[in-house]
């Protein structure tokens, strides 16, 4: 007779939320729209990153990035165009944020 797994949390996070009208999510928004010549896909997510931690001491975060699918596993795979594309929304993000 086999005994079921048991299973505990080790570490655990709330989610992070942050307002569509916060600096660095209309940057982003503007940026990516402005790259992609149509607004960028929003969803929540789950995973670790250090955007929570960051979240914790008062820096508004946003996680955006490539293409891709299969994280963390042998079929992992990502879009090269879409990591050049990330490449230019991130540069032109900050140029919005910092002038």
């Amino acid at each position: 007779m086999r005994r079921p797994l048991e299973r505990r949390t080790i570490v655990g996070r709330d989610p992070i939320t942050i307002g569509a009208d916060e600096p660095i999510a209309v940057a982003l928004a503007a940026a990516a729209a402005c790259e992609l010549g149509r607004p960028a896909v929003q969803r929540g997510d789950i995973g670790w990153m250090d955007s929570g931690i960051l979240h914790d001491t008062g820096v508004p975060c946003i996680t955006f990035g490539p293409i891709g699918a299969g994280e963390h596993t042998r079929v992992e795979w990502v879009d090269l165009a879409s990591v050049e594309a990330c490449a230019r929304i991130y540069a032109d993000t900050a140029r919005r944020l910092l002038g």
